[in-house]
């Protein structure tokens, strides 16, 4: 059933992208004639305009690359988190905490959607940090929770420092109904457009909140026996 999801995933990207190529094509034309008839030597216009278009539809391109394949691939990609959880081999927040930091920075290597490091904390359990090698990330990790606790929303925190390297932060709060169950914190190296926050925001409401709920309701069977 996976390798049939899949290559149909693929093979909706490859029909999205030939067809964002056939319009690309085919407004390229337009304004080569176009210009054609306005100018009547156009010359170096020409040049100037093959090189401009190529750039936009080439960053064009990129960007809906990446809103095409993040939503594709989440699904496939985090499911090895969802069967580690029901295994057992992710048996609490601390291995939970672990496994997501991980992910956030081994899946999200996107075009201007970079996260470097991520950061996890669930509960009053310390916080994760990976890569755990990365110059330390100057902020409050008690301030982080405290703004988790504040709001469901994501929260930009701006340029922060870690060591010679300047990343961009975003706070995303974990909960699960009205429970507060902690936050993840990515770092990246651009700072990300509104719709790419919204990508974050919806990866905690469908992905995070009720698998670390699993886990915390597991540790809570286990510490009453």
């Amino acid at each position: 059933m996976k390798n049939k999801k899949d290559v149909l995933g693929s093979l909706q990207s490859v029909s999205l992208f030939m067809a964002y190529i056939f319009v690309v094509l085919l407004l390229f034309l337009a304004g080569w004639y176009g210009l054609g008839f306005i100018v009547a030597e156009p010359g170096a216009l020409l040049a100037l305009y093959v090189i401009l278009f190529l750039l936009c539809g080439g960053l064009l391109g990129a960007w809906l690359w990446v809103l095409i394949k993040i939503p594709q691939g989440i699904a496939r990609e985090y499911d090895v988190i969802k069967n580690q959880i029901a295994s057992g081999e992710i048996a609490n927040s601390a291995d939970f905490s672990k496994a997501l930091a991980e992910f956030l920075v081994e899946y999200f290597s996107f075009f201007r959607f970079d996260v470097v490091a991520a950061q996890v904390k669930i509960k009053i359990n310390d916080a994760f940090i990976f890569p755990e090698n990365i110059s330390p990330v100057k902020i409050d990790e008690q301030l982080l929770a405290k703004k988790s606790r504040e709001t469901e929303d994501l929260i930009p925190l701006g340029r922060i420092a870690a060591g010679e390297q300047i990343l961009h932060g975003y706070l995303v709060p974990i909960w699960f109904g009205h429970e507060w169950l902690g936050y993840f914190c990515v770092f990246t190296d651009t700072k990300l457009i509104k719709i790419f926050r919204g990508i974050l925001e919806t990866f905690e409401e469908q992905y995070v909140d009720d698998q670390l709920m699993h886990v915390i309701n597991s540790e809570r069977r286990d510490s009453d026996l």
